[in-house]
């Protein structure tokens, strides 16, 4: 989850580097020579001035933005994910389904019953735990004929408690730190 403070500098640097624009265009020459006597005017001296903590300014909150947009990606990172998985987890549509399914597949489930447990209809469940399958974050617990139960592996309930904190905002660690624990024995 992203700091407020974080948040905070970032709007700031951004209102900085805009004051600062908004003063080079007022202090543009306009009808006056830009060169006086081989020297730069007077006026110029200053445009030049601000175009240079303008731009600097735009340059730092553009650094701002982008490093608070990679926090949560080195989360997930940190917690053994690539980025396809990052991406498809995380910052794609279909990732609050995908927390639900995660959530009802912590104890092992029929497809049937997570459908009817999140209100997601049964095919999306049926395409979204092949795709949570293959990422290896739900697996096969048991299969008896037509009947086939899923459940969350180690690195599943690994993603489920960061998928909880970054869309609900609350701290998913009770379940993240079981799931590492699960995941290194």
């Amino acid at each position: 989850m992203m700091r407020p403070k974080s948040i905070l500098i970032s709007i700031a640097l951004i209102v900085f580097a805009g004051f600062w624009t908004y003063l080079t265009i007022r202090a543009i020459p306009s009808n006056s020579p830009a060169v006086v006597g081989g020297a730069l005017a007077p006026q110029t001296d200053v445009w030049i001035a601000y175009a240079a903590i303008a731009s600097a300014s735009w340059v730092l909150a553009v650094c701002s933005v982008l490093r608070l947009s990679r926090k949560g990606r080195a989360e997930w990172r940190r917690a053994g994910f690539d980025d396809s998985t990052i991406d498809i987890m995380s910052e794609s549509r279909g990732a609050f389904s995908r927390l639900k399914i995660l959530e009802v597949l912590r104890n092992p489930n029929q497809r049937g019953y997570v459908s009817d447990a999140t209100g997601i209809d049964w095919r999306e469940v049926d395409r979204e735990v092949r795709l949570l399958e293959g990422l290896g974050l739900v697996e096969l617990q048991t299969k008896q004929g037509q009947r086939q139960l899923f459940g969350l592996t180690g690195k599943g309930g690994v993603a489920l408690g960061l998928l909880r904190n970054k869309l609900s905002g609350e701290k998913g660690e009770g379940e993240a730190s079981e799931a590492r624990t699960d995941q290194t024995r």
